[in-house]
Formats: C-alpha cells, sequence, structure tokens
C-alpha cells in the first residue's frame, strides 16, 4: 500500500544485483494458486516503473497458519473524551498449542490524551497507535502467546481526548497464529 504516495508495508527493495528479494510467508495461510508480479523502479529515472508479467501456481504449501478477527466490529471503533469501546476475538486454541502469534492492526492517531494504556488486549497496553500526528499506521505486532487466551480474547479502546481521539479501521484488529498442530483448512 502507499502512504503519502510512498510505498509502505513493503516485502522489500532490490537495489544491487542479482535483485532478488528473500520473502518471509511463515505466517500467511495455506493457499494455491498464489499470483505475484514486480514493480520495478529505477532510481535514475524516477518516472519509468516496468511491471513484471505475472508469475501463476505458486503455493505457500501446508501451513498452519489462521487469521481470527473480530466477533462484532464496534461502530464505530472509536474512543475519545474517556468513552472505552471493547471488542474481542474467539480462538479455538490453547496458548500452549500456538508457535507464533502476531496483532494486526490499522489505526489512525488522533492521540489518546493522558491515557498510558490506551489499546490494550486481555489488559496488556499494545503500541498500536502511539503519537498525536492524525494518520493512519499499519502496525504488525509479534505477541507473546502466553498473552492469548483459548475462548474470548479482549481489546480495550480508551482515550480521553476531548476531539479527536483514536479509531481502529476496518476490517479491525487481528490475530494471526501459527499452529502447532496441523489445522483443517480449506480454501476454494
Amino acid at each position: 500500500m502507499t502512504k503519502g504516495r510512498e510505498p509502505y508495508g513493503m516485502l522489500g527493495s532490490a537495489e544491487q544485483p542479482p535483485y532478488a528479494l528473500a520473502w518471509d510467508t511463515s505466517m500467511l495461510p495455506a493457499q494455491s494458486r498464489v499470483e505475484v508480479k514486480a514493480f520495478v523502479c529505477l532510481k535514475a529515472q524516477p518516472g519509468i516503473v516496468m511491471e513484471t508479467p505475472v508469475t501463476k501456481g505458486i503455493s505457500l504449501g501446508d501451513r498452519q497458519v489462521s487469521i481470527h478477527y473480530v466477533t462484532e466490529m464496534p461502530k464505530p471503533f472509536w474512543s475519545r473524551d474517556s468513552k472505552e469501546i471493547t471488542a474481542s476475538i474467539q480462538l479455538d486454541v490453547e496458548p500452549d498449542e500456538i508457535e507464533r502469534a502476531e496483532l494486526h492492526v490499522v489505526s489512525w492517531t488522533g492521540g489518546p490524551g493522558d491515557v498510558k494504556d490506551y489499546f490494550t488486549l486481555n489488559g496488556q497496553h499494545l503500541a498500536v497507535a502511539d503519537g498525536h500526528d492524525h494518520e493512519v499506521h499499519f502496525v504488525i505486532m509479534p505477541l507473546d502467546v502466553t498473552l492469548l487466551r483459548k475462548g474470548a480474547n479482549h481489546f480495550v479502546l480508551h482515550s480521553d481526548t476531548k476531539h479527536h481521539g483514536i479509531e481502529i479501521l476496518r476490517p479491525g484488529p487481528a490475530l494471526v497464529v501459527r499452529s502447532k498442530r496441523t489445522l483443517q483448512t480449506s480454501f476454494r
């Protein structure tokens, strides 16, 4: 994606021969028929952008990764003037069965005011919207798996600013979980 017309959240860039890039796909669910292409931008000629043909038929193999979303997204998922907003994500796996976990969240940073722990997961503060810059931030945050629970995992958003506050944007927080066990997942 872009932010201020500049690439943001990229997989990476290759600036020296052999122009190769290693992608970490370890937190992506199993899927087949993946397609990729590259956009080549020349620093010496910033107006020239080349697009490679699509490479088809890539398979990410047998993954044990699942993505879990908020059960019911608050409308709006926005806190200001000391109004707490809550949401939860259900997990069907025990924490000791989790190899790795990440929180993915997009927020708008209007500021928490004087609230120190403005965004918590199961009571633990997570810095997903630091600052008062009134911008959109995309955060991928590794989580200590002992923070997670089988069943409901609760989020609380709290800002005491009078005007701007913090907003969690759609699709809302997501927990990406890599399990030690094989998941029964099918893709169409």
